[in-house]
């Protein structure tokens, strides 16, 4: 058995990045930058959105989106750390499960 045909669960390595609405963004970067101490990856302003290192840079990120500034009128989100080619073989395993991946406006991607 190869590496990319063994079963997803063992081939998601860690978690990659969470993501969390906030109603006030200036407020929740105050507390998760300047309390809890996570470096700033990356801001949007103009999304209403920043990005947050947890722990080292490049392991997880937390993402933090004011209110009614996320795609898909999300609500949470996380991401699985994986494997290139895992994550390349990751749409055909999910159609064959019966599960059609969707992008972010909800549209059926390959």
């Amino acid at each position: 058995m190869n590496k990319t045909s063994l079963p997803i669960g063992s081939q998601i390595s860690g978690l990659y990045e969470g993501h969390l609405p906030v109603a006030d963004l200036t407020r929740a970067r105050a507390f998760y930058q300047g309390i809890l101490g996570l470096e700033l990856a990356r801001e949007l302003p103009e999304r209403r959105v920043c990005f947050l290192w947890v722990g080292a840079p490049e392991v997880s990120m937390l993402g933090l989106w004011e209110s009614g500034s996320a795609p898909m009128g999300m609500r949470l989100h996380f991401a699985f750390r994986m494997g290139e080619a895992a994550l390349h073989a990751l749409p055909q395993k999910l159609r064959r499960a019966g599960v059609q991946p969707l992008g972010f406006h909800g549209e059926p991607v390959e």
